[in-house]
């Protein structure tokens, strides 16, 4: 386990907005959204940068950052959707999406701004022998694919899928998993380190014991032999 800095934007909504184009320019591409779990949504409006084949940023009507929105949609809360959309520009190779205004089902409407960022040091899991037995116990309570140990912080909670969460949201955002259970986990971990801890202090002090014991027995051994030959040497 390693520890590392994580910043997160505790104003996102959105996670692992992906854009797909495909190759033959037909200008279309697949969008990817991951809804955070705060409601469904029917309509998302993202700033967008487009690039060519070149790495030259295109401009759309005018504009090197523009609006790119998509509707029609329904991506219920803690779900993650794909849908096909008509790019601007069929020269269009890749394109930079950040979450602008949501819109959700029901009326409400969420404007992105930035600079909620919260600094912490994450403990993520590596890829060993003994932390792919925490990924399997977590994995068979959860289903989650944990990447790191849950962890509290003022007034938030990070999942064991790295998604941080407000202590009001009792489920994570991002898989869905009840806090409690969670940090249930987490407590049957550290029983079982501190039960290996306390198997190493053992098997320490027992061989430590069996080491002494076998060092008295030598020196019982000389001194009976000390004797023997004092005994042989004044009978002689």
């Amino acid at each position: 386990m390693k520890q590392a800095a994580v910043e997160v934007d505790l104003n996102k909504r959105l996670g692992n907005v992906r854009v797909d184009i495909p190759s033959n320019h037909t200008g279309s591409a697949s969008i990817t959204i991951q809804n955070l779990g705060f409601g469904t949504v029917e309509s998302i409006i993202f700033s967008a940068k487009a690039y060519d084949g070149f790495n030259r940023q295109i401009s759309v009507e005018g504009n090197d950052i523009f609006e790119f929105k998509i509707d029609g949609i329904c991506i219920e809360a803690n779900a993650e959707r794909m849908y096909i959309v008509d790019l601007p520009d069929k020269s269009i190779v890749r394109m930079e999406l950040t979450e602008k205004m949501i819109s959700y089902y029901g009326g409400t409407v969420f404007e992105y701004k930035t600079g909620n960022i919260l600094k912490f040091n994450a403990d993520l899991l590596e890829n060993n022998d003994e932390e792919k037995e925490v990924r399997e116990l977590f994995s068979s309570k959860t289903m989650v694919d944990a990447v790191c140990l849950p962890k509290k912080y003022k007034g938030y909670w990070m999942c064991a899928c790295k998604t941080v969460n407000a202590d009001e949201h009792k489920k994570c955002t991002g898989c869905n998993t009840a806090m409690n259970v969670m940090f249930d986990i987490n407590k049957l971990l550290v029983i079982g380190q501190n039960s290996k801890k306390q198997q190493v202090v053992m098997t320490r002090e027992r061989v430590k014991r069996n080491v002494q014991g076998k060092f008295w027995k030598t020196i019982k051994l000389v001194v009976v032999i000390a004797l023997l030959c004092g005994i042989s040497n004044w009978i002689w």
